[in-house]
């Protein structure tokens, strides 16, 4: 947030990447060992021609966790297709272009069948024989598919319904990594259903089994960053309310750090009786506004534009009864009432809450929130 020589033109720049880990020894969240444990559970399952889900949240790192489990899988002598659902298109409910990449990556010498494009109702099962043709009798291939989240619906439905028609064969194991709830509304969309158990119901008879990433604690996630956390001299309590507002997400985190990383301060707000630092009041309304303009964009804008709203509505959202407002009233809180469904929206200012105790959380302080809002825009 600002160097050792409190000078307020120049910022300690850091820029994070958000590429996945490749090996265990990468590993920051413990994930490894869950991976390889799934991992030994395909290796030696009797029987294949499954399909297991990894489900979690964009930025939840399951990316990382599929490298973990390829590693182990290769460790295990089974032989990996790795594919990234988008680079994956789709005609008339069937994906050639699947089949012929999984086929490339069996086959030593990587050829392409000439025929691969024939008729859509003989792709499936030419995939099956390929399979039992390509994989040793006593191996079993693993097919990973990631970002499934990231595909057109078209496509989406297409490699699902590849999924689903077991044609595969036993020696075949299907691996998908998506982000679930967008799956199930995305299948749903496509099919125009509009019963709300649609795409749960559509995308249980495909996937038989399903992983839910493992939650990430706070105290993780701040260990995993901690240099580039300290690197921003902010106070612990602050430190603590960008943890809070990454809730857990590895993704969420580095944009905050790369946020605050390219944070300059303006010479009036420095303080002379601080040797140069920010006051404490100012960077924790600051650090705030800049946690909410990267995690929550609408709700930063509904305050940005709402300015007189900003204070009963954030109070709506984070338990009001202890902070009343002296200017509370419903209209002005009427703005916020939308988020009142974001949970993570809603936990986070309640996190702030207990971080700030015993003093008032950042948005008591309205005049000065929008000031750092106005901050956070230049």
């Amino acid at each position: 947030m600002y160097n050792t020589s409190h000078n307020p033109s120049a910022t300690s720049a850091i820029m994070i990447h958000d590429r996945p880990k490749l090996t265990k020894v990468d590993d920051r969240f413990g994930f490894a060992p869950c991976a390889a444990d799934i991992a030994g559970d395909i290796a030696g399952a009797p029987a294949a021609g499954i399909t297991v889900g990894v489900y979690g949240p964009p930025g939840s790192g399951k990316s990382s966790f599929l490298n973990f489990m390829d590693e182990r899988l290769h460790d295990l002598g089974c032989p990996t297709v790795r594919l990234s659902a988008q680079s994956i298109h789709c005609s008339n409910g069937t994906c050639p272009a699947l089949i012929e990449e999984i086929q490339r990556q069996l086959r030593s010498d990587h050829p392409t069948p000439d025929d691969i494009r024939q008729d859509a109702s003989q792709l499936s099962a030419r995939l099956g024989l390929a399979i039992e043709e390509l994989v040793p009798e006593d191996k079993k291939a693993v097919v990973i598919i990631d970002d499934l989240d990231r595909c057109q619906p078209n496509d989406l439905v297409g490699i699902l319904d590849l999924l689903g028609s077991h044609a595969c064969g036993d020696k075949c194991v299907f691996v998908i990594a998506a982000d679930r709830p967008f799956i199930e509304r995305s299948v749903a969309s496509y099919y125009g259903a509009t019963q709300n158990d649609y795409g749960r119901d559509y995308l249980d008879r495909v996937v038989h089994t399903q992983f839910d990433m493992p939650p990430i604690s706070l105290r993780r996630l701040s260990e995993a960053y901690s240099e580039a956390l300290d690197a921003l001299q902010l106070r612990k309590q602050n430190v603590n309310m960008i943890s809070a507002a990454a809730d857990g997400n590895p993704r969420r985190m580095i944009r905050l750090l790369n946020a605050f990383g390219h944070m300059r301060i303006p010479e009036g707000y420095q303080s002379d009786d601080l040797a140069g630092e920010l006051p404490t009041l100012w960077e924790r309304v600051y650090v705030f506004a800049t946690c909410l303009r990267t995690c929550f964009p609408d709700a930063y804008r509904t305050c940005a534009q709402n300015p007189e709203s900003c204070e009963s509505g954030l109070d709506l959202l984070s338990a009001r009864e202890l902070f009343p407002s002296e200017h509370y009233n419903q209209s002005s809180a009427d703005a916020f009432e939308p988020y009142r469904r974001n949970t993570a929206l809603r936990r986070f200012l309640q996190r702030v809450v207990d971080i700030s105790f015993p003093a008032s959380p950042p948005w008591k302080e309205p005049e000065m929130l929008q000031e750092a809002i106005e901050l956070v825009e230049a």
